[in-house]
């Protein structure tokens, strides 16, 4: 960048001689962003040269994340029948590292791991945080037992740490934001709010976090702030159109009602609120949440009945459709996609607190069960934590899962025969 040739040699030279497994590809993607054409080709001979060594290690590592099992399996199939002649005799040990038997597999590390945060339990708010391991199909407890217990919050995941904003513990509405360090589990204080706010609603953009709506104890509020991690400072913005809560946010996509239709969003450029479409049911404690190309309503309370509806709306063509309804009908729940699932969590059936979880595919239109929380509760808040050094730390332990039978069709029982 500064045509400094000769240090480009040195430069180069140094990173010749340095290139490892570790580091050749993050330097082989670092040069796609600064064009540098010989240490990217450099790094891709290295890649090239040493992959079959590394095979194993990747294949085997927990932290490989993958949708599906049989995927890596696939891989060692192409990567074999690609030199069949050669790498015939590598192939026992290297599916080895996939398999501990034909057709039996223990789970990988997920890449991204679902937390549900707080709520109401009983006649009590509760503290309890519980991580769900999408790989495993089940909930670990990771709760700080020193945190103070909180209900009706938001809460959101920014640069590696879980935030969670305003809340009420069944004496005192929060205007106060508590952070939890996911390396240590430990929470610190971050600077509070501008307003007390229990029922509220956070959202992340573009390293913001904005708190819109809620009640203060005394009122429900039109009010709306921002938090800048940068400058660790909350500044208020335009106050919204109506006094709202108990609803639902997802990025500047603001829904509203106290068991009404109407819904607004929020343009941060211009700092203007303005109307969208009405939704067909009118929901208070709903859950909303965006995935692909929609923005997802789903069940709540219309003011009679607790809902198992839902519905999605498209930005493009400003307007709600219908889609399949829940399995259970439920309120103030948390709500999150993971995995390319939407999933339900808890909330209040019309009758109790529940700790059942369910998960919708948008593809296959369906809801299909989950495995329980240990907690019942409502009025909880989850968040999708991921890229962490220690997800393994909110995961269950692998060496407590049983083998999962992932089964092979006939093709691919046939091509192992022949190798």
């Amino acid at each position: 960048m500064l045509l400094l040739e000769k240090l480009g040699k040195i430069c180069y030279c140094y990173m010749e001689d340095h290139m490892c497994p570790e580091n050749c590809i993050s330097i082989w993607k670092f040069c796609h962003v600064v064009l540098l054409h010989k240490t990217k080709d450099l790094a891709w001979r290295f890649i090239m040269s040493h992959f079959e060594e590394e095979l194993s290690g990747f294949i085997e590592d927990d932290e490989l994340d993958v949708k599906n099992e049989t995927v890596v399996y696939q891989a060692v199939m192409h990567w074999t029948n690609y030199d069949l002649q050669q790498r015939r005799v590598d192939f026992p040990h290297v599916l080895a590292k996939v398999l501990t038997h034909i057709r039996l597999i223990r789970p990988r590390l997920p890449g991204a791991i679902l937390l549900a945060i707080g709520g109401w339990s009983g006649d009590d708010p509760t503290n309890g945080i519980e991580a769900y391991d999408y790989k495993a199909d089940r909930w670990v407890n990771v709760t700080n037992h020193q945190e103070r217990a909180r209900a009706y919050h938001g809460s959101v995941f920014l640069n590696g740490f879980v935030y969670c904003v305003g809340g009420f513990d069944g004496t005192e509405h929060f205007n106060s934001v508590r952070r939890l360090d996911l390396a240590t589990r430990t929470w610190h204080e971050m600077p509070p709010m501008y307003h007390r706010r229990c029922y509220v609603s956070v959202a992340v953009l573009n390293g913001c976090i904005y708190a819109m709506g809620g009640y203060n104890g005394h009122i429900r509020l039109n009010t709306a702030e921002v938090f800048d991690s940068e400058t660790n400072q909350w500044s208020q913005i335009p106050p919204m159109n109506e006094q709202r809560s108990d609803a639902n946010y997802l990025h500047l996509w603001r829904f509203q009602w106290q068991c009404l239709q109407t819904a607004e969003c929020y343009n941060p450029r211009t700092k203007q609120w303005s109307l969208i479409a009405p939704m067909t049911t009118r929901r208070s404690g709903v859950a909303v949440i965006a995935y692909g190309d929609y923005i997802y309503a789903v069940g709540g309370f219309d003011g009679n009945v607790r809902l198992r509806s839902v519905e999605a709306y498209s930005p493009h063509r400003n307007s709600w459709r219908p889609v399949a309804s829940m399995m259970d009908t439920r309120s103030n729940f948390g709500i999150e996609v993971l995995n390319g699932r939407i999933f339900a969590a808890g909330g209040f059936n019309g009758f109790s607190t529940t700790y059942t979880v369910e998960a919708y595919d948008p593809l296959m239109d369906s809801w299909s069960v989950v495995c329980d929380m240990d907690i019942f509760r409502s009025a909880l808040n989850c968040c999708v934590i991921s890229g962490l050094p220690n997800m393994a730390d909110y995961a269950i332990s692998r060496n407590a899962l049983p083998l999962l039978d992932i089964g092979m069709d006939e093709s691919d029982e046939s091509d192992v025969e022949a190798i």
